[in-house]
C-alpha cells in the first residue's frame, strides 16, 4: 500500500495521543520525584490538624474557624485506614500525579501540541509542587482544581452538547471550595464575569457558581452548628490570622528562595535577586511565546 491508499486517520490518530502520552509521562515522572525525595517528610502542624479529623485511632485536633474540610475528604481513603505517615505521603503523591494529568488533559484540546504537556512540567518542576505535592495541605489542591475548572470552562463554551465539560467544571470549583472557599471564589470569579457579558458562556458560569454553592455551603453549615453564623465565623478567622488588606508584596519576594513560611508582619530576610530577577523574567517570556501563537478564540 503506498502513501496516497494508507488510511486517513492513522497518522492524526496517533499524532493525537502524543500529548496525552507526554502528559502521562510528566505525571508519572512527578509522582515518582515525590516518592523519592519528599514521601518521609514528617506532618508540620496543619497537616496533623486535617489528618486528625479522619486519621484512625488519632484524637482529634481543634479544627479552627479558618479551616475548610476539603484536605480530610482527600486523605480520608488512606487516613481511615491507617495513621502511617508514609501510607499517607505515598498515596497523596499517586493522587497528586493524577490531578495533574487530569487538570491539564483538557488543554489539550484547546492547544494542540507540546504545550500542555510543557505547561504541566514546568509547573511539575518547581520546588514548591514537589514539595506540596504529597502534602495533606489545600495549596496544590485548589491550584489543579483551577486549571481544570478554566480549561473545562472554555471547552464547555466551545461545543454544541458541553454536558461533560460542564461535569467537570461543577467538580473542579466543588472540590476547590470544599477545600478553600474563599480562593475558589476568587479563581472563579473571571468566569463568572465572563458568562455576565457573553452569552455562550452562561451555561460554563452556571456551572461554576453551581460548584462554589457545594464548599460554601457546607462551609456556612457548620459556621451556624459551631461557630454561632457566618459573620462570627469569619471574625474567628481573622483573628487568628490577622487578615485584611496589607501589603506583603515584599514578604513574598523575600520568600522566593525560602523560608517555607513567611507570615505577615515576621522577617523573612533579605531579597534574593537572583530568584526575583527569574521571577520578573516569567512573564515576559510567557508574553512573547504567546505573541507567536494563534490567540485561542473565546466564544461570544
Amino acid at each position: 500500500m503506498d502513501e496516497a491508499e494508507a488510511p486517513p486517520l492513522s497518522r492524526p490518530w496517533a499524532a493525537g495521543r502524543r500529548p496525552y502520552v507526554a502528559l502521562g509521562l510528566v505525571a508519572v515522572c512527578f509522582t515518582a520525584v515525590q516518592l523519592v525525595f519528599t514521601a518521609r517528610i514528617g506532618l508540620g502542624w496543619d497537616e496533623s490538624v486535617y489528618l486528625s479529623q479522619v486519621a484512625r485511632g488519632v484524637p482529634a485536633a481543634e479544627f479552627t474557624a479558618p479551616r475548610a474540610r476539603g484536605v480530610q475528604l482527600l486523605a480520608a481513603p488512606v487516613a481511615l485506614v491507617t495513621p502511617s505517615v508514609t501510607a499517607i505521603r505515598g498515596y497523596l503523591s499517586v493522587l497528586s500525579g493524577i490531578a495533574l494529568f487530569l487538570a491539564y488533559a483538557p488543554w489539550i484540546r484547546l492547544r494542540s501540541g507540546p504545550i500542555a504537556p510543557l505547561a504541566a512540567a514546568l509547573f511539575a518542576g518547581l520546588w514548591l509542587s514537589v514539595l506540596y505535592g504529597n502534602e495533606a495541605m489545600p495549596n496544590m489542591w485548589v491550584a489543579y482544581c483551577g486549571v481544570a475548572g478554566v480549561g473545562l470552562a472554555c471547552l464547555a463554551g466551545m461545543r454544541p452538547r458541553p454536558w461533560l465539560a460542564l461535569a467537570g467544571v461543577v467538580a473542579a470549583f466543588a472540590l476547590a471550595s470544599l477545600l478553600r472557599p474563599s480562593d475558589a471564589t476568587w479563581l472563579a470569579l473571571p468566569l463568572l464575569g465572563y458568562g455576565m457579558v457573553r452569552r455562550r458562556g452562561r451555561l460554563p458560569a452556571a456551572a461554576t457558581a453551581a460548584g462554589l454553592a457545594v464548599g460554601w455551603a457546607q462551609w456556612l453549615a457548620e459556621a451556624f452548628i459551631r461557630f454561632g453564623g457566618p459573620m462570627e465565623r469569619l471574625r474567628a478567622a481573622g483573628a487568628e490570622n490577622a487578615t485584611g488588606l496589607h501589603f506583603s508584596l515584599p514578604d513574598h519576594l523575600r520568600a522566593l528562595d525560602g523560608p517555607l513560611l513567611c507570615r505577615f508582619g515576621v522577617d523573612c530576610g533579605g531579597f534574593p535577586w537572583a530568584q526575583i530577577a527569574w521571577f520578573a523574567a516569567v512573564p515576559v517570556v510567557a508574553g512573547l511565546g504567546a505573541v507567536s501563537y494563534t490567540p485561542l478564540t473565546l466564544p461570544t
